[in-house]
């Protein structure tokens, strides 16, 4: 049933809509005026029953019919648990038709098929899934207020996305609570080598939904294959500061340092999974992004990825996969100091490449184009930032930077007062003298 969000809640604006497309508070202000209504009439019709206690009104319902008919079904009980039902149409006049009546017209051989047909799906009605009572409305509606003392949302916010199923738990559209709102995670996403966002959550749903509520209350949903979700962060997370830093290694091979929005610990006994992070943040570049992280608590500054994953090479969310695995990587914390060097100055690099590996190739480029190491470190690094090396790895960025750093040693000692080319030799700072 869907239950969109209405601005006002005033008795002109409840009537000028469908049922359905009224929100559960709506939905529950309109049955408790019908019920008042219909009292009244089942008063006048009754009244000495009702005055001895042999009838009551158990229950007030809503129904549509096959050819789009709203019908409000009035439920009635006597005294000696008989139940029968009343229908009144949408300007609450009593349908006034039996099964009695039909017999009897059926004796006087009256034609009784379109009658009959009637007041079967009238009937039919009271089983209805679709039909809407005022009873099962108040449950919810108890529903409602335990779920705003357990998840702090004002009571407003929760109506508007509650779904009715029937007997079943409350449920939400989780996109009708409004605020900062992740992308939809599927819960078989891969996060690292051998584990999806399902195993490392210890559920099994469809997908997952993180909201920031316009009231600041941070959330996460469990979406079953219906469309309906579940709140599911007071069972199974811990909600940390969102001042907690973050390195974002993007699917796209660069990391950067991203500012956190809110962000859940993963609850386990193991103090290597209890260390594991989803949330939300800005990352770096005004881009809201969803994602999964570790050290939360080994580590000085969290390591993240995105997820859901954009489009990216293989090499590298391997090589991002196997950082993040807690089976073959219980340890964080060097992956993380490694990236937060690389990040102090804000540049982005590409994480494909992000390991000791990448001083050697310093080491190495800086020899062959006899060019200073630490000079050589500091403009790649700016490099790393430039857009236009978002698709080289960390090898390239850096021969490339060698390159350029020796073309202009070549044109200042082309240059030289002396009037003489000075031939350039291999080797930099550390690997002797690289001028002759």
């Amino acid at each position: 049933m869907n239950n969109n969000i209405i601005e006002e809640n005033s008795a002109d604006r409840i009537d000028s809509l469908k049922f359905e497309d009224l929100n559960t508070k709506d939905q529950l202000s309109k049955l408790e005026s019908v019920y008042g209504e219909l009292s009244k009439k089942f008063l006048e019709e009754y009244n000495d029953d009702v005055i001895r206690g042999n009838l009551f009104i158990s229950d007030v319902s809503f129904a549509r019919t096959s050819d789009n008919r709203p019908i409000f079904i009035l439920s009635i009980v006597s005294r000696d648990g008989k139940e029968f039902t009343k229908y009144y149409d949408n300007e609450l006049n009593k349908i006034d038709i039996s099964q009695e009546q039909i017999d009897a017209l059926k004796i006087l051989n009256a034609d009784t098929t379109d009658l009959q047909k009637e007041y079967d799906e009238l009937k039919s009605l009271n089983t209805s899934p679709d039909k809407v009572s005022l009873k099962d409305l108040k449950e919810i509606d108890n529903q409602i207020s335990a779920t705003c003392k357990e998840i702090g949302l004002s009571k407003d916010e929760v109506a508007d996305a509650a779904i009715i199923q029937g007997n079943q738990p409350l449920k939400f559209d989780a996109r009708k609570l409004g605020g900062i709102q992740s992308e939809t995670i599927s819960g078989n996403e891969k996060v690292s080598t051998h584990y999806t966002v399902n195993n490392t959550i210890g559920q099994q749903y469809v997908s997952y939904q993180i909201i920031k509520t316009n009231s600041g209350v941070p959330l996460i949903f469990g979406i079953n294959q219906d469309g309906s979700a579940e709140e599911i962060s007071s069972k199974n997370f811990e909600y940390i500061n969102g001042s907690q830093s973050l390195t974002l290694m993007k699917s796209n091979g660069q990391a950067r340092d991203a500012h956190v929005i809110c962000a859940f610990r993963i609850k386990s006994s193991s103090s290597i999974d209890n260390d594991q992070v989803i949330g939300i943040c800005n990352d770096g570049t005004n881009k809201m992004s969803s994602f999964y992280a570790r050290g939360a608590i080994s580590a000085e500054k969290m390591v993240g990825i995105d997820v859901p994953a954009k489009s990216y090479s293989a090499g590298t969310r391997i090589r991002q996969e196997e950082i993040m695995d807690t089976k073959t990587n219980s340890d964080i914390s060097q992956e993380s100091d490694s990236l937060s060097h690389r990040t102090s100055s804000g540049n982005a690099f590409d994480s494909s490449k992000a390991d000791p590996d990448e001083d050697k190739l310093l080491d190495t480029y800086a020899y062959i184009y006899g060019v200073d190491v630490d000079v050589l470190g500091e403009e790649a690094a700016e490099n790393f930032g430039n857009p236009e090396n978002s698709d080289k790895d960390s090898e390239e960025v850096i021969e490339q930077t060698a390159q350029e750093l020796a073309d202009e040693q070549d044109n200042k000692d082309n240059n030289h007062p002396d009037g003489k080319e000075h031939d350039r030799q291999p080797g930099g700072k550390g690997h002797g003298t690289p001028w002759g």
